[in-house]
């Protein structure tokens, strides 16, 4: 595990250049999924997380939280995609990802899927 400027504990943190994303695992009994994005961010940016936008100016982090964290409730996994800080995030039960929006077409509007 790689604890995080924000004290947030990410696992398996890494960078896939083919695809230009981001990626890392974080533990959903102990990290609420708004906490695991700032996490990743603040890793991306080599910043402080007082330096960054308040995620709840983007997200409802409250909803956010409880849409992931109700999928391990059903049978099919839940994404909660969305911009943040000029990257396209996607937040898992376990797992959060970031692309930069300049690699991505498609980053702009938020959306929940189920799979």
């Amino acid at each position: 595990m790689t604890a995080s400027k924000t004290g947030v504990e990410l696992r398996d943190f890494e960078f896939d250049s083919a695809m230009g994303t981001y990626r890392a695992s974080y533990d959903p009994e102990t990290t609420p999924p708004s906490m695991a994005v700032i996490a990743l961010l603040v890793e991306i940016l080599d910043t402080c997380p007082i330096e960054m936008e308040q995620l709840h100016n983007t997200v409802d982090t409250d909803a956010l939280d409880t849409v992931v964290a109700a999928a391990s409730n059903i049978a099919s996994a839940v994404e909660v995609s969305f911009t943040y800080e000029e990257y396209a995030v996607t937040v898992e039960r376990e797992e959060v990802t970031a692309e930069s929006v300049h690699n991505s077409d498609d980053s702009t509007e938020r959306e929940v899927r189920s799979q």
